[in-house]
């Protein structure tokens, strides 16, 4: 009996050590602390902004912000493999500056209007695109899924658009990527792998850790692994499936966790159903295995240590999708950036009330406009 059970005991040993080592594989160390943050300040700049304005939002959308976009928009098209990726690029006058916008998971060109609307009263000129299974950039209309199996051909995507908007602006700029939470991502990794090809970064949310519950990232990572080698990797990611009501993603909910805004959250909500006849909705297990393989990479310190140009980092205090942890380590290790919290934000900062979006925004333009001005002089 004694024998027996000094037996399983080692057997039990020995698994747990297996265990223990496969698991080291899947790791994501992060440093859980940073106060290398500071409160928004309340910076002012030369532009008079018309702003969009809750109360008459859908007014002003309709009679100014549209119009004036519709007028300036060039549109565009790159192909890559079977994507066919759909841009728009809305030009100024004697532009110093270009904004090149990659959007979040599960989002659309469009949804970045008001920022572009904002942009380009500062007589910044910007490029937006939809990315892989987004937006029009989808292998057919009926597509609603995302899953893009490695995060390589986002950053390769990226670096058509980046070429595409050195080459389609009618003078040289300063050229500037703004990428929201996956954009941001892609973004980021876009810039340790080419940091000579871009001149500063507005990283909003950035998803470098994703938040996964009471789940161990390490253990999702090991699942969504094995779930693509045992042929289930075009499965929807499971937790991310109401099955108790199937219908939840047709009707906007107040309540959500994403938006301080519901006026701002609506009016996207629906124009996503107005502009595409079925959006996208959810990934897949190839999809967050792709992005948990990214993240284990781009939070790497030595990777982080290449961003040397300017940054312009924001976290949201109220996030539910983002980790501070994620946050806190990019924050940490970035060499040249100013770190901002919004305290009160959930994870749609651009999708904020008036008050919180016209700060966000005129920081935004003065950062650039600064780090820009330096860049010219040199």
């Amino acid at each position: 009996m004694a024998k027996r059970r000094l037996f399983y005991t080692a057997l039990g040993g020995i698994a747990s050590y297996q265990l223990a080592r496969m698991m080291k594989k899947y790791s994501h160390p992060l440093r859980t602390i940073n106060h290398q943050e500071r409160l928004l300040d309340d910076v002012s700049i030369e532009h008079r902004i018309n702003w969009i304005k809750e109360e008459t939002f859908d007014q002003q959308w309709t009679e100014e912000l549209w119009p004036y976009l519709s007028a300036r928009k060039k549109t565009g098209s790159l192909i890559t493999g079977s994507y066919q990726l759909k841009y728009d690029f809305y030009p100024v006058k004697d532009p110093k500056i270009t904004v090149l916008v990659v959007h979040g998971y599960n989002e659309y060109k469009e949804k970045y209007a008001e920022v572009i609307y904002y942009l380009l009263q500062a007589n910044i000129q910007v490029m937006v695109y939809d990315q892989r299974d987004h937006g029009q950039s989808k292998l057919s209309e009926k597509n609603t899924q995302i899953n893009t199996g490695d995060f390589r051909d986002y950053v390769a995507d990226l670096h058509l658009m980046v070429t595409e908007a050195r080459h389609i602006s009618e003078t040289q700029t300063a050229l500037w990527l703004l990428g929201h939470s996956m954009g941001g991502a892609i973004v980021s990794r876009f810039a340790q792998a080419y940091p000579g090809l871009i001149d500063g970064l507005v990283l909003s949310v950035p998803m470098f850790d994703i938040e996964m519950g009471n789940l161990p990232t390490p253990l999702i990572h090991l699942y969504v692994d094995f779930a693509k080698k045992l042929g289930y990797g075009h499965r929807y990611i499971p937790t991310t499936i109401d099955k108790k009501n199937d219908l939840a993603h047709l009707s906007y909910r107040s309540d959500n966790h994403l938006t301080n805004s519901k006026v701002r959250g609506e009016h996207f909500f629906k124009l996503n159903y107005q502009l595409h006849r079925y959006p996208t909705k959810l990934g897949s297990n190839n999809w967050l295995k792709a992005a948990l393989d990214t993240l284990q990479v781009i939070n790497q310190p030595i990777n982080i240590a290449k961003m040397t140009m300017p940054t312009l980092l924001f976290r949201a205090g109220q996030d539910e999708l983002v980790t501070p942890q994620g946050l806190a380590n990019l924050a940490y290790y970035l060499p040249n950036s100013l770190n901002y919290v919004l305290p009160e934000s959930k994870h749609e900062i651009f999708l904020s009330d008036d008050q919180q979006l016209q700060a966000v925004m005129r920081t935004i333009i003065y950062y650039i406009e600064q780090n820009s001005d330096q860049l010219f002089e040199k």
